[in-house]
């Protein structure tokens, strides 16, 4: 069984987080905050574009586990791949919906969910949270739990 996604309503807003000065998280959705191995971590964002970006950015979530390390991935760029970064305008808030495979040998613990963007190069936007420039250059959306 998969996580469900709570109302739009209730996303949990993160308006001091910007990439690249282009975009902007308006908010996410996590289904919730707690997730079962061998499942999917369902994620809901809310990009609002600044100003037209000028290159077609890839999103990624990353779910980094207890010990530090990359335990699950999605990477893709927005719309699953038909809604660009490039092509985004300004003021225009786009939804944006992740589902994340967890592999089924996921150990019990606290993991963060990061996200960010990257360019055709593989070399991170850079991410500001609160005018403080990230240097990972990735935010911080939540911390769950894995059971």
């Amino acid at each position: 069984m998969q996580s469900e996604i709570i109302p739009p309503d209730r996303f949990a807003d993160h308006l001091g987080l910007t990439f690249g000065g282009r975009k902007t998280t308006k908010g996410f959705t996590p289904g919730c905050t707690s997730f079962v191995p061998g499942h999917s971590l369902d994620v809901r964002l809310h990009w609002q574009a600044i100003a037209t970006p000028p290159a077609s950015y890839t999103a990624f979530l990353h779910l980094i586990g207890p010990d530090g390390r990359l335990a699950a991935q999605l990477d893709r760029p927005p719309g699953h791949g038909t809604y660009t970064t490039d092509r985004w305008r300004s003021g225009e808030v786009i939804l944006d919906t992740y589902s994340i495979p967890l592999p089924a040998e996921l150990h019990p613990g606290t993991y963060q969910l990061l996200t960010g963007f990257y360019d055709a190069s593989l070399t991170r936007v850079p991410a500001i949270q609160d005018g403080i420039e990230q240097s990972e250059r990735t935010i911080l959306l939540a911390t769950l739990e894995v059971q």
